[in-house]
């Protein structure tokens, strides 16, 4: 008999942490150059080892981490990686010290969670945008190099790959900043966007197997052509999407976290 208090003392942690995740996600941002939106799906509508930030200034900076896993260990991990994010967005701002924010999170994870990741073997992949107000835009991955670029004047919707360095804290220093990478750059015209988001996304199946991925790219080529166009409204509809797709599965998939960000 393990007893039901320590049962409940358990369910009681695990709920107080991820009420504690979910208060703490940032506000989005109201600009007049961008409009964003977003999803955060915890696996199993409990703790998540995804998150993200934004720093809103002249320029727009969205980050998103997605660490392996999910629940409670995910969770610690990504609590970490929001800390080193915070710091290395000060001390490393701007488009030309992107890969310098890389090294530093990276640097930050290795030290603070070494125990954890090597036990655990787990890692994190991070995808890094900032977003200029004429619409330059600068692309840093780590282990993260995909994402989804949109067009509401011609329906184009396509997957695009930008510059991505190794995954976080599976590296010490010296060896992850060898393989620092160059920013991608592309430019934004009004109507036309980007999506980032985590594998999660992709890779959820419906209780058949098949993979939302396609799904995905139908309904955004879809939203795309509605008049008014608004990203925060399809970000919103994308997670009823995503759930009625998934069905019975709903709670048995990975985190999944999206960023929509639409040029205005």
């Amino acid at each position: 008999d393990f007893g039901l208090e320590p049962l409940l003392k358990s369910l009681k942690g695990i709920n107080d942490t991820a009420n504690l995740q979910r208060k703490s996600l940032p506000k989005v941002p109201n600009r007049d150059d961008y409009q964003i939106g977003f999803i955060w799906l915890p696996c199993g509508n409990e703790t998540s080892g995804d998150y993200y930030w934004f720093k809103s200034e002249k320029d727009l900076s969205v980050v998103l981490w997605d660490v392996a896993g999910h629940e409670l260990p995910a969770s610690f991990i990504a609590s970490g990686c929001m800390s080193a994010t915070k710091m290395a967005l000060r001390a490393y701002p701007g488009k030309k010290n992107m890969d310098k924010f890389m090294q530093e999170v990276n640097e930050a994870l290795t030290t603070e969670h070494e125990e954890k990741l090597n036990e655990d073997k787990m890692f994190t992949t991070m995808a890094y945008t900032i977003f200029q107000p004429n619409g330059e835009c600068d692309y840093l991955g780590a282990g993260r190099e995909k994402f989804l670029f949109f067009d509401t004047k011609n329906g184009l919707v396509k997957k695009v790959s930008g510059a991505s360095c190794l995954c976080l804290g599976t590296f010490d220093s010296s060896l992850f900043n060898k393989h620092s990478e160059i920013p991608s750059r592309f430019m934004l015209k009004k109507g036309q966007g980007v999506i980032i988001y985590t594998d999660g996304l992709e890779e959820a199946k419906d209780i058949e197997g098949k993979p939302y991925e396609q799904k995905f790219y139908e309904f955004i080529a879809h939203r795309i052509q509605q008049r008014p166009f608004d990203i925060t409204k399809t970000m919103l509809a994308l997670e009823d999407d995503m759930r009625i797709y998934l069905g019975e599965n709903f709670q048995k998939f990975d985190d999944a976290t999206a960023i929509g960000v639409l040029k205005v």
